[in-house]
């Protein structure tokens, strides 16, 4: 079994965003953005001139930014990029050898819609009754588990359902000229002024929680899959020590007879230097120090060349 932890486009996003607010001249950190909206509302404290109802609300509108901007990407992309070609190349010769699951903290649905293009099913792995937007209750070739939520995925704040979208549809849903906000289950629409979807994501921040059900299943079924491999291949991820609780999840469940790959970009090798103090602070350090035991292949040359030796 494989597994393959998918970050790459997030933190390009992540870094586009950062780059818009750059222009702007502030200079903000977004974990940061969000833990002290987050401190704030837990703590019903007030920020400023900002009171801890004004900071959910901010918090909030953000999140359905979020939901746009992720939608918008997708729909803007190419789909003929060839680091990803290569990649689903790969996916689809896997899908006939074992069963193949894709854990990734991204909220976009890149992955999504390469697998729909390339007639590759898919299936998030929950196990709680949602309202699916598309038809895909036919047998999976892959399990995509996206343990930080997805920009697809809704909650009306009325009855609770949990709603799946396609494509950017849940963009629309949000934000659509004309276009009223409507559970598609119970029909509430919005009440007082106020939304009644909220968007199903895991924003960036250190005070974190996955204690709803829908999470408590996907990392559960994550837990398993890792439980289970015997290839695990990181992509793009630099397994930062403020990750801690997919760091905990990664070390506690990857058995130490698991072949680990990571491929990561050429400037995260710490050959580039000499010094063996500043060579301790790239990814390689952290890899080794967490999985000891474990069998460790470093590629530093983008996952566009890593997967195209097995996609020819």
């Amino acid at each position: 079994m494989k597994i393959y932890s998918y970050y790459a486009e997030l933190y390009s996003y992540k870094e586009y965003i950062r780059s818009l607010i750059k222009n702007e001249g502030i200079n903000v950190n977004l974990e940061d953005i969000f833990t002290s909206f987050d401190k704030s509302i837990l703590s019903r404290e007030h920020i400023h001139k900002y009171t801890y109802t004004q900071m959910d609300e901010i918090r909030f509108s953000i999140m359905r930014l979020f939901i746009y901007y992720f939608s918008k990407s997708v729909q803007e992309h190419s789909f003929k990029q060839e680091d990803y070609i290569h990649f689903f190349k790969f996916i689809k010769k896997q899908k006939t050898k074992s069963p193949t699951t894709i854990i990734t903290t991204n909220w976009d649905t890149l992955i999504e819609e390469y697998c729909e293009r390339n007639k590759i099913k898919y299936d998030y792995g929950f196990k709680i009754p949602y309202t699916n937007m598309h038809d895909n209750a036919c047998e999976s070739d892959i399990i995509l588990l996206k343990i930080h939520g997805s920009a697809n995925w809704l909650r009306c704040l009325h009855c609770g359902a949990f709603l799946v979208f396609k494509k950017g549809e849940a963009a629309k849903s949000l934000f659509e000229d004309g276009k009223n906000e409507t559970c598609t289950v119970c029909g509430q629409g919005e009440s007082f002024n106020a939304p009644s979807l909220q968007p199903e994501i895991i924003t960036p921040t250190m005070l974190k929680s996955f204690a709803n059900c829908l999470y408590l299943n996907i990392w559960s079924a994550a837990s398993k899959a890792l439980r289970e491999a015997t290839e695990v291949i990181f992509i793009g991820y630099s397994f930062p020590i403020a990750d801690f609780d997919f760091r905990y999840m990664l070390q506690k469940s990857i058995s130490t007879k698991a072949r680990i790959d990571v491929v990561l970009h050429e400037n995260d090798n710490p050959e580039q230097t000499e010094s063996k103090n500043l060579q301790s602070l790239f990814p390689e350090k952290r890899y080794r120090d967490a999985f000891p035991k474990n069998t460790l292949r470093f590629f530093y040359n983008g996952f566009s060349d890593y997967f195209s030796c097995y996609s020819s």
